[in-house]
């Protein structure tokens, strides 16, 4: 059974420390887990399966292991204009890098392209997620 792999970039899209996901094998379905709830439904017994049962239920990347600090690293270092790759460079030192960077590129009117760039970045890492966890998707 396929997936369709914007199923699982629309999940790393949301990742957070409060929403993980995981691929249910059997089924070919990405279940979102948030608190005691499974695709928004309350059901703290289906947490707890879906998080202990590896051999039918395979973790989605958390979002430490997604690094959208290197993501915007990434996107910085692609734009061509030196000034404004530096300008950016800077907004994303220290505490608060990722609020900064956001009111930096809604300022420069970057924000679609960066959406689109991260898009593209967790789409390639949901095909490396699929090859390494041998899950067939299709597009």
């Amino acid at each position: 059974m396929q997936i369709d792999i914007n199923e699982i970039t629309d999940a790393l899209e949301n990742v957070s420390n409060e929403r993980e996901f995981y691929y249910g094998i059997k089924e070919a379905h990405i279940y979102e887990i948030m608190e005691d709830s499974v695709d928004g439904i309350v059901n703290p017994k289906k947490c707890e399966d879906i998080s202990m049962s590896l051999e039918n239920y395979i973790p989605l990347p958390k979002s430490q292991e997604i690094n959208e600090y290197k993501i915007m690293q990434y996107f910085i270092y692609e734009i061509d204009d030196e000034k404004l790759q530096d300008e950016l460079l800077h907004v994303i030192q220290g505490a608060g890098a990722f609020k900064r960077f956001r009111e930096a590129i809604t300022e420069k009117k970057m924000k679609s392209v960066w959406h689109r760039y991260r898009r593209e970045a967790l789409y390639d890492l949901a095909i490396k997620w699929c090859v390494d966890n041998n899950i067939e998707y299709h597009m």
